[in-house]
């Protein structure tokens, strides 16, 4: 089951690296098939969340479904859900919202994975949820011109950067992506400005 478990997480390091995704989900095809095979409930069920984004962004799942895909959530009593597994269902959920622009779904996401992920404490884990969450919150500004929502998306940029500068640096180019989000919420920033900023975050990104 360990073994399992580290092959998943190195899949979800390439997925976030950027790796070309159809590799990725014929890999975690392999994965889910060997999960089966030794009856790995806790494997297989994470596995099948984290494809689960995958399936959608290569166009091999169906068309985004909101109400399916809200719900998830805790179970009790025979066989709960593990944080772990809350953690990313609601990540890969909040992901799925971000890019298919279904920004008030992201939100409820966001507002379920808070209090669960800060149950987790890992360094990648508080990395991916201030990050998306950040973007969230940035993008419904720029939808909606509330200012609740700049607030709220300044306010996790703020912790990840904190973050970044006590645990380490290997999430500073989603900072400056975080960052270069939020500048376009000024009124009068220039285009030049807003590419300036977010091609030096992709340039770090790739150094990272």
């Amino acid at each position: 089951e360990l073994g399992l478990l580290a092959r998943m997480c190195s899949l979800h390091h390439e997925y976030c690296a950027g790796f070309a995704l159809g590799p990725i989900d014929k890999k975690f095809e392999a994965l889910l098939a060997s999960a089966r095979s030794y009856k790995t409930e806790v494997v297989l069920n994470l596995n099948l969340e984290l494809r689960r984004k995958i399936q959608y962004l290569i166009g091999c799942d169906k068309a985004f479904d909101a109400t399916e895909l809200a719900q998830f959530g805790p179970v009790r009593n025979d066989g709960s859900q593990t944080t772990l597994m809350l953690t990313y269902g609601y990540l890969s959920r909040t992901e799925l919202g971000l890019y298919f622009g279904e920004l008030e779904f992201a939100k409820a996401m966001v507002k379920k994975l808070m209090p669960v992920s800060e149950d987790d404490g890992s360094y990648a884990v508080d990395c991916l949820r201030l990050y998306f969450s950040s973007l969230v919150y940035a993008c419904l500004a720029l939808r909606t011109s509330k200012s609740s929502h700049v607030s709220k998306a300044r306010k996790f940029c703020r912790r990840l950067k904190k973050l970044c500068e006590i645990r380490g640096k290997n999430s500073w180019h989603r900072v400056l992506i975080m960052q270069a989000q939020i500048e376009t919420l000024k009124p009068r920033v220039s285009n030049q400005t807003i590419e300036t900023s977010f091609d030096k975050a992709i340039h770090l990104a790739k150094e990272t």
